[in-house]
């Protein structure tokens, strides 16, 4: 009997009657095309090598998938079949038995073969899952399944590891920007959740630690805030408000909140404090308000004593050298007002910090003179009004040192 044993591409891989001569197929035998289609083959012909009639039978060998990677094949000489006393289908029988230990010993070897460098595979294989992307992966290089495999596995991790370290590496720079922002930034999920937070937001609201994936309104407790947020989920379109908190200070806020296109369908939200912006816009309404109250004061005077020289023109010369010198006095007032409001925009404009100085004008003054000034002033406003005013100082003299119109 002559056993062979045939790889699944038809090429004979053993001999038991000889060396087998490298790549001698065996593909155009029709047992053996029918053992690697999965059946058991047989045939029965003439063997021009062995010069006798031969009955041929192969049987399929698989792996542990149920895949054929392999046959064997049996031949028997049918003079040695026929020779014999007992029947041939015993001799067949005994011949199947033969086959089929052959075939299991043959299975064993190869699937130990197999299985060890799919071993090697599922170890590494592993460790990837584990994200150990920098693990070593030996590729051989005879060009089998498991070669093939591994080389698979090694060109997969190293895309996986330049991919990982390129996210990483645009993280950080998207981490940097953010924690340089003056702005406070949050990103929030299509759910409500906060996806990121930056670190001037933390400051904004006293944040001591990353909120992680808490809903946003947790976070920051605001009405107005909520409700502009819920809309921009809801109908997807860009919309900004002023909000007023209240904790731990009294802060105001200029939040804009923009839809990202993104799978996930999260929203960016932008606060910017505007506290000081709007603080400095109540000092210029304040300002603006005493500033006409200052301008009212000598131009109510002035008013007031050009009509009583128009309606009085009987007045003695004396009389009329008071009312013109008050008129004089509270125009002087006026253009001075005028000089301390262009002082104050050359204030505003310079760099005071580096060395620049403004001239206030401080002299020595009689806090007395000042006073009846102003009581002239308003003489006239009150004599109309039904009212007497009178002056009642213990001094004749009050020195001080100041600016004589501020």
């Amino acid at each position: 009997m002559r056993v062979t044993v045939i790889d699944r591409r038809g090429n004979a891989l053993g001999d038991s009657h000889k060396i087998t001569r490298p790549q001698e197929s065996y593909s155009d035998s029709p047992e053996v095309r029918e053992a690697l289609s999965g059946k058991i083959g047989k045939s029965r012909r003439y063997s021009s090598e062995l010069e006798s009639d031969m009955y041929y039978i192969a049987v399929p060998v698989n792996d542990g998938s149920g895949n054929t990677i392999a046959a064997v094949r049996t031949a028997l000489p049918l003079d040695s079949i026929w020779g014999k006393p007992a029947p041939a289908e015993k001799r067949v029988v005994y011949i199947g038995a033969l086959l089929a230990a052959i075939a299991a010993l043959l299975f064993f070897i190869v699937t130990k073969r197999t299985m060890r460098p799919l071993s090697g595979i599922i170890s590494i294989s592993e460790e990837l899952a584990r994200g150990n992307l920098d693990v070593t992966i030996p590729v051989a290089g005879n060009g089998d399944e498991a070669s093939r495999i591994t080389g698979a596995l090694d060109k997969m991790a190293r895309n996986l590891n330049g991919l990982f370290k390129e996210l990483s590496r645009e993280k950080n720079q998207l981490e940097a920007v953010l924690g340089a922002m003056s702005e406070g930034v949050m990103v929030i999920s299509s759910d409500g959740n906060v996806i990121i937070i930056n670190k001037a937001l933390r400051n904004m609201f006293s944040l001591k630690e990353e909120p992680g994936k808490k809903p946003f309104w947790e976070i920051i407790r605001n009405r107005e805030l909520t409700r502009l947020v819920e809309g921009v989920l809801e109908k997807r379109a860009p919309d900004s408000k002023e909000i007023f908190y209240l904790y731990p200070d009294e802060k105001h806020y200029f939040v804009n909140v923009i839809p990202l296109d993104s799978p996930d369908r999260s929203i960016i939200v932008v606060m910017f404090d505007i506290t000081d912006f709007k603080r400095l816009e109540k000092i210029k309404a304040d300002f603006i308000a005493n500033v006409s109250h200052e301008l009212r004061t000598p131009l109510t005077a002035i008013k007031g004593y050009s009509e009583t020289l128009e309606e009085e023109a009987y007045e003695s010369p004396e009389d009329r050298e008071h009312f013109l010198g008050i008129i004089k006095r509270h125009t002087d007032r006026l253009i001075n007002i005028v000089s301390d409001l262009l002082v104050l925009s050359e204030v505003e404009s310079r760099d005071t910090a580096f060395g620049g100085a403004v001239d206030a004008d401080v002299e020595e003054i009689n806090i007395n003179e000042i006073i009846r000034s102003s009581l002239e002033a308003l003489r006239s406003a009150a004599a109309e009004k039904g009212l007497e005013v009178s002056l009642c100082m213990d001094k004749d003299s009050n020195r001080i040192k100041a600016n004589r119109f501020l």
